[in-house]
């Protein structure tokens, strides 16, 4: 998977890049918060897509203990 800038990420940047001295309307806010919440929601739908397909591709080539999580303690 790609290393992508996150939703919140993108949000926190429009916020800092708005200068002390420059008028930012509410309206413009909650557009930014909208567009956040739309990205995040595809990037957790493709997130699911990804594992889904690493799923179907252990399980028809028999490696499906490789997604298994590792405890600890057995390292």
């Amino acid at each position: 998977m790609s290393n992508k800038q996150s939703s919140i990420e993108w949000l926190q940047d429009k916020l800092n890049n708005v200068k002390p001295t420059q008028f930012c309307s509410i309206e413009t806010i909650k557009k930014w918060v909208e567009q956040t919440k739309e990205m995040h929601k595809q990037q957790e739908y493709e997130t699911k897509a990804f594992w889904f397909g690493r799923g179907i591709l252990a399980h028809t080539k028999n490696r499906i203990n490789e997604l298994k999580p590792i405890r600890n303690n057995e390292q």
